[in-house]
């Protein structure tokens, strides 16, 4: 059926009901009509489901967004500030992530001054100058 081929679920029943009008015992039309209600509905499930999970990325999508200009408020808030350490040790790399090389380590309590900040390895790099130290080291979460 050219409705069928189209998507056209509604059209090709309505179709097949008046073929059933003129042939109420026509066992094929009834077999069609069956089948044609299962695939309607087959869509329909399948179309649920992809607009369902079109909305749980998007959910998803404007979740991380938050958490990113949540990151980046808290992440500019700390340019021109004094933190401390609060690891144990801290190192002090050449440039915003783990690629980059060790040039010192400073330990708990130790004053940095931040003059910029960076995202880079899933995390906050600032920036105190002469290296680049990592704010879990400044923040309490490292420990």
């Amino acid at each position: 059926m050219q409705l069928k081929a189209n998507n056209n679920y509604e059209g090709a029943i309505n179709r097949l009901n008046e073929y059933l009008t003129v042939d109420p015992d026509n066992a094929d039309f009834k077999k069609m009509l069956e089948d044609l209600n299962l695939e309607k509905t087959n869509n329909d499930n399948k179309t649920q489901e992809e607009s369902e999970a079109t909305k749980q990325k998007a959910r998803a999508d404007e979740l991380e967004a938050q958490i990113q200009r949540l990151q980046n408020r808290e992440v500019s808030s700390l340019v021109d500030t004094y933190q401390f350490v609060t690891s144990g040790k801290a190192n002090v790399r050449s440039g915003p992530g783990f690629a980059y090389s060790i040039s010192y380590v400073l330990h708990r309590g130790d004053p940095v001054y931040v003059y910029d900040t960076r995202r880079s390895d899933g995390r906050t790099w600032c920036n105190v100058g002469d290296g680049w130290i990592s704010y879990r080291t400044l923040n309490g979460e490292a420990k």
